[in-house]
């Protein structure tokens, strides 16, 4: 058996064989190793290799802590916006207190899972951990007027005991359910927790949306380990407004406005599979486009060209890459590398990528959500497929990168060309 090098990059295509991308792109985790002497320590979880960011020790006065009130903000070191980032707070405890010793995963017991809603156009701050305030198109008359914020006013329970799960609604300052709380899910660490309430939340609202007709986003979801008070959850990276000069004229681009309209589809829809199938359509109809193109010259006796699109090569040059594909700005741009490319891609033929791993991805949806025959899968559950997540990111990229090479005039600054 040939040994490997501990100290080699991750990311780097592996040299002692040719098992195939799909196989290998499930995440794995390995224990990290993060001490600071403040109370709390907040960490970001890198996809793969598992390894964990410190991005804060926090210190709380007394004054805050007997108010309640801990206000956090965050630098986070991923500065690609849309990227969805699980979030670590860790409690410190004084002394050799035993829950020091928690794992990061979580350990088996009970969790809380609250479950943050918004109507649609409606708006939930990212940034803002600690708040609740959310929205939805149910009124609940017994929040009373004015409306009681501080305690539950509903109660919904899903499935019958022991297996169900009861969640507790609270209302938010208009009168209407902001949020679900589920106080007792048992499950072996933080992502069970996670799935296990999420199963029952999401089909709880199904049911709901179709009696009443209206739309259930949720917008954000917490975790807290009872045992530890240990939390998680998921921010994702926010889109930076953008400056324009003064006023330009903005000329049709032939053939990208298909293209164009599907990429805004993606950035629009809250939903990973959504936002997957488009991305890969536009790469799709590029490829077909470049076959259709080529066919053409080798017909008026041109030579045909061919696009070899290569990943980068490591992660300095995935970090230029991505700055020159998205224009970032200048800032923080380490862990960007750590969310859009999963392990064994440096390096890759993109065409390759699209064939081994996103093609088969896109066929699995497929044949879930649009075959003939009786529909058995759920759709939210799909919403939880762990390799969607893993490479959605990267898709992004990839459609973004061949929209530029096809068509680099729609992305001059209006009134360039």
């Amino acid at each position: 058996m040939s040994k490997r090098n501990s100290n080699r990059d991750p990311h780097e295509p592996d040299r002692d064989s040719d098992a195939d991308i799909w196989r290998k792109s499930g995440p794995r985790r390995r224990e990290p190793e993060i001490t600071a002497p403040g109370p709390h320590i907040i960490g970001m979880d890198v996809p793969d290799p598992g390894l964990r960011v410190n991005l804060a020790n926090i210190r709380i006065d007394e004054a805050a802590k007997k108010a309640g009130k801990i206000d956090v903000q965050l630098n986070s070191p991923v500065s690609l916006p849309g990227i969805a980032i699980p979030i670590l707070f860790r409690n410190e405890w004084k002394g050799a207190d035993p829950r020091n010793a928690a794992p990061f995963t979580g350990s088996s017991g009970v969790y809380e899972v609250t479950f943050v809603l918004r109507q649609i156009g409606s708006v939930v701050d990212e940034s803002d951990f600690a708040s609740v305030n959310g929205d939805s198109y149910i009124w609940l008359p017994e929040a009373g007027n004015p409306p009681r914020t501080d305690r539950p006013v509903l109660l919904l329970q899903h499935g019958s005991a022991p297996a169900g799960v009861l969640f507790e609604g609270f209302s938010n300052a208009q009168g209407r359910l902001g949020m679900l709380v589920a106080k007792n899910v048992r499950a072996d660490d933080f992502e069970k927790a996670e799935l296990k309430a999420n199963h029952a939340v999401q089909a709880l609202l199904s049911q709901l949306s179709v009696r009443f007709n209206f739309p259930v986003i949720i917008a954000k979801t917490k975790v807290v380990e009872t045992a530890t008070a240990n939390q998680r959850l998921e921010v994702t990276t926010p889109f930076g407004v953008q400056k324009l000069g003064q006023l330009g004229t903005v000329m049709p681009v032939a053939g990208f406005e298909v293209y164009a309209s599907l990429y805004r589809e993606a950035l629009n829809s809250n939903s990973p599979v959504y936002r997957f199938l488009c991305f890969y359509k536009i790469i799709e109809g590029l490829r077909i486009r470049r076959n259709r193109l080529a066919s053409e010259r080798t017909q008026k006796g041109e030579s045909p060209t061919r696009q070899r699109e290569l990943l980068p090569s490591d992660s300095a040059s995935a970090r230029t890459w991505l700055r020159d594909i998205f224009e970032l700005p200048p800032g923080p741009d380490e862990m960007n590398v750590a969310f859009v490319f999963p392990p064994n891609t440096f390096g890759q033929r993109v065409n390759r990528i699209i064939e081994r791993v996103l093609t088969p991805l896109r066929v699995g949806i497929a044949h879930a959500v649009l075959d003939t025959g009786e529909t058995t899968l759920v759709a939210h559950e799909l919403l939880h497929m762990r390799q969607i997540r893993t490479w959605l990111p990267l898709i992004n990229c990839i459609a973004r990168l061949m929209l530029r090479t096809d068509f680099p005039e729609a992305f001059t600054p209006p009134g360039v060309r």
